[in-house]
């Protein structure tokens, strides 16, 4: 898994996530890495608390529908949980607010 982060705004991160493995019976694929992989972020920040998270687009924009307050469809970007799971070649891009 390899990790990227960006500073966006006084006390927020970019935080990209990238699992590296594919998918079983891929042509890469490993028997242990290339399950699913769950990241928490409490554990990136010990020492600095999370007031949110919220899933972006890779680019760290959030979508169009998100911006005016539409709701998401099926798996959009909006607010998720501090623990975030990665299926094989998936890559996902969270802003983070840190206190």
């Amino acid at each position: 898994m390899r990790r990227y982060i960006t500073a966006d705004c006084a006390g927020c991160v970019l935080v990209r996530l990238a699992h590296l493995y594919e998918a079983p019976g891929g042509v890469g694929w490993d028997k242990d890495l290339s399950q699913e992989a769950k990241v928490d972020l409490k554990r990136l920040f010990p020492h600095r608390g999370i007031v949110s998270v919220r899933e972006v687009l890779l680019s760290g924009v959030p979508p169009k529908g998100a911006a005016r307050g539409a709701p998401r469809g099926g798996g959009g970007a909006g607010a998720v949980g501090t623990v975030l799971t990665l299926g094989p070649m998936e890559i996902r891009a969270v802003q983070v607010l840190l206190k």
